[in-house]
């Protein structure tokens, strides 16, 4: 099963007359890295309320023994302010690589198959959303 996406990020004033917003525009094509995303596990979209400020909360569907063992694919996003995720990648050898990304919106990240996700964890008090894909 793929996941795709496309569409593109545009940025620029508002109207050609608006001399309060830079005058630079900007077109980003978004897409994932091969075009789809093979998959044979997924965590389907879940939504979370999240009540842990200042510590992490392991996020259901993702690790060892949940529904996605090793995600290659992670859509996460916040939702009305800011949440700190922490990311347990496989180093390549089974060991762990940890990543701490403040994020405020969506967040999209591809990991390889030979350093997949491995845990999902999350801080914040704000509500989120969140898919990731893999075996």
């Amino acid at each position: 099963m793929p996941v795709e996406l496309s569409g593109s990020i545009d940025g620029g004033p508002t109207q050609v007359t608006d001399q309060s917003s830079p005058t630079a525009t900007f077109s980003a094509r978004l897409g994932l890295n091969a075009g789809n995303k093979t998959y044979s596990a997924a965590t389907g979209v879940l939504v979370r309320q999240l009540a842990s400020p200042s510590s992490y909360t392991t996020l259901d569907g993702v690790g060892s023994g949940k529904t996605v063992s090793k995600g290659t694919f992670l859509y996460v996003r916040s939702v009305g302010g800011p949440l700190t995720l922490r990311l347990t990648t496989d180093d390549g050898s089974g060991g762990d690589v940890v990543a701490v990304v403040p994020i405020q919106g969506p967040m999209i990240i591809e990991f390889p198959d030979s350093n997949p996700l491995k845990l999902l964890e999350a801080k914040g008090s704000i509500g989120l959303e969140y898919l990731v894909t893999g075996s």
